[in-house]
């Protein structure tokens, strides 16, 4: 069956090392972040066509979380809407996947394309974000190890980061 082309919403998931970027989220021309190196290879492969390359507004593109640079995912959710084939189901395929990775450098991998609603957007869907830190113990600069673990009980458990969650409704 030959391709057809629709243009759909698709939540990627990415796995990136970040050591070479400067974030995640796209910025102005001349740094290099991790959206802005899968951006560039979406529209290399076709899924984000020459008139709509480089606006994030026309393909809606949107971000669950925000990295700063240097920093890793293991899992980190964007939303867009893509020009993808329609005959291969409801997710992007593991060929098509391949296909766009092969566009991207090495330490940057779409790990999934999951279809999602009409007016679905990462950012505003997302309902958990886990972060991991990992440091040196050089880093404590002989600093006991109860000290530093006195100040991260502070950022333990749930917390409400409203800020960065569209819709989320004040409970307190």
């Amino acid at each position: 069956m030959a391709a057809k082309l629709a243009k759909r919403n698709i939540a990627l998931v990415l796995g990136f090392q970040g050591t070479r970027f400067q974030g995640l989220q796209m910025a102005q021309a001349g740094t290099r972040t991790i959206e802005g190196e899968v951006h560039k290879a979406l529209v290399a492969a076709g899924a984000i066509s020459d008139s709509n390359a480089g606006d994030r507004k026309k393909v809606k593109w949107s971000s669950a979380s925000r990295t700063d640079k240097g920093v890793h995912s293991a899992s980190c959710v964007c939303s867009v809407k893509l020009l993808v084939d329609e005959t291969t189901g409801e997710n992007v395929s593991e060929k098509t996947l391949s296909s766009w990775n092969s566009l991207l450098p090495p330490d940057i991998r779409i790990l999934a394309g999951l279809r999602c609603g009409k007016n679905s957007r990462a950012h505003s869907m997302c309902s958990i974000r886990e972060y991991e830190y990992i440091m040196p113990v050089s880093a404590l600069c002989g600093h006991p190890l109860s000290e530093l673990r006195r100040l991260l009980s502070k950022y333990q458990g749930t917390h409400r980061f409203h800020n960065f969650c569209g819709k989320l409704q004040k409970t307190w």
